[in-house]
Formats: structure tokens, sequence, C-alpha cells
């Protein structure tokens, strides 16, 4: 019988393999650990894995084989109609934003908390305040296209972190953005980290890595080949 992670760890995945309906082999026997309050660099040449696994810890991906723990949930055992008790622990900032087109900034913070369900009240509150965090508390009445790419980004950024998730993913956060864009947006997920959020950002910008010096992830043709201290 499995024994549970510890109280220690958000994430934990043993001998973890995702393989496709095509046969591709996306992860291979991965074991890795992300402690509570811990700020990791994923990284790896392209086709590596990396947007697996960020898949596989939302239950996007459900794994071929091992077992995968985030955030207190057996992702590999979740049912389907359980997912989104998941997904209330977990904030996800995706490269091209995902911001829906036709509803306000507000509408898109508020979406990610009205599929849980949760009261109104508690909906306008949180959406007020993860807007004030991420700089946008003046325009949650625009609509994305009304938006630089740095607002979409912290758009992005305020739905991820509306729900005060445990584990907060970005996959290529400052892909897009200039070099001082690049910097405000890393200065966010630095102060999410420095109270209590353990934060996932996979990404090539290998400048910013060194700049920053945090555990970096290695990925390369979905085996893990290093899970390094900076």
């Amino acid at each position: 019988m499995s024994t549970l992670p510890s109280s220690d760890a958000v994430v934990e995945l043993r001998e973890v393999g995702v393989t496709y309906p095509s046969g591709h082999r996306a992860l291979v026997g991965v074991n890795l650990s992300l402690r509570r309050g811990e700020f990791i660099f994923l990284v790896g040449p392209s086709g590596a894995g990396k947007s697996t696994l960020v898949s596989l810890l939302v239950r996007d991906v459900a794994p071929s084989s091992g077992e995968v723990y985030v955030a207190g949930h057996a992702v590999h055992a979740l049912p389907t109609n359980k997912v989104h008790l998941l997904r209330r622990r977990v904030g996800v900032v995706f490269q091209n934003f995902r911001l829906l087109p036709r509803r306000t900034i507000w509408e898109n913070t508020a979406f990610a908390l009205e599929v849980t369900g949760a009261p109104r009240e508690e909906i306008d509150a949180a959406v007020e305040r993860a807007l004030r965090i991420v700089g946008l508390a003046d325009l949650g009445t625009r609509y994305p296209a009304e938006l630089s790419g740095g607002e979409q980004q912290r758009a992005a950024i305020a739905r991820a972190i509306v729900g005060d998730p445990e584990l907060l993913i970005a996959d290529e956060p400052t892909g897009n953005l200039d070099p001082q864009l690049s910097s405000e947006i890393m200065s966010l997920f630095e102060a999410f980290n420095q109270v209590g959020v353990t934060v996932l950002i996979a990404t090539h910008d290998m400048p910013l890595i060194c700049r920053l010096r945090h555990r970096i992830i290695t990925l390369s043709a979905g085996n893990l080949i290093a899970g390094d201290e900076p």
C-alpha cells in the first residue's frame, strides 16, 4: 500500500510515466518532490516533457503509470468529477494567457471561482483583491483585446491567484514580454512565493534563471535528469 507524501510536499511524483495514444512517451519514470514554499524553475529543450508535466499537475493529462500527489490530492486516482477540487488549490498561468475574449478582465478572473460554485460575495471580494495585487484594479471593466501584452499577463496571473492556491504554475510567463515587463512579472511571482506559495515556472529564459538563482529541475526526452539547488 502506498504511503502518502509528507506534509512538507506540495507535489510528489513517484515513478510517473505518460504515454500518449500515438505511442510517444512524454514522461518516463519521473520521481520528483516539491516542498512547500519552494520557488522552482522547470527547464529543458522543446519536446522534453515540460508541458506534459504541467498538464499532469492540474489533471489535464492522466499518468499512464506511477503516482501523482498535488496539494493533498492523489491525482492519479482522482475521478473526473473531483478534478475541480484539485484546481481550487492550483493556479496556472498559460503562455498564451487563455483569457476569454468576450468577458471583461473582472469576469475572466471571477470565472475561475464561479466554476467551483463559490458564493457571489466571496467571488467579488476575491476578484477585487486579485486585481489589486497585480495592479489592474482600475481595468476590470476592460476586455482582453483592450489591454497590452503585459496587462494581459497580469490578468492571467490574477485569474491564477484568485482562489488563493497552494501551488502556482506558470508556463513561459515572460516569453512574449520585453525585459522590463519580464522583470515586473517575475517580481510578482517572487512576492507570492515570499508569502508561502510554492511557485513552479517552466521557462527557456536562461538569463532570468541565472539572475534569480532558485532550484532548477531539468527534463530531457521525458526523463528527469537534474533537480538541483541553484
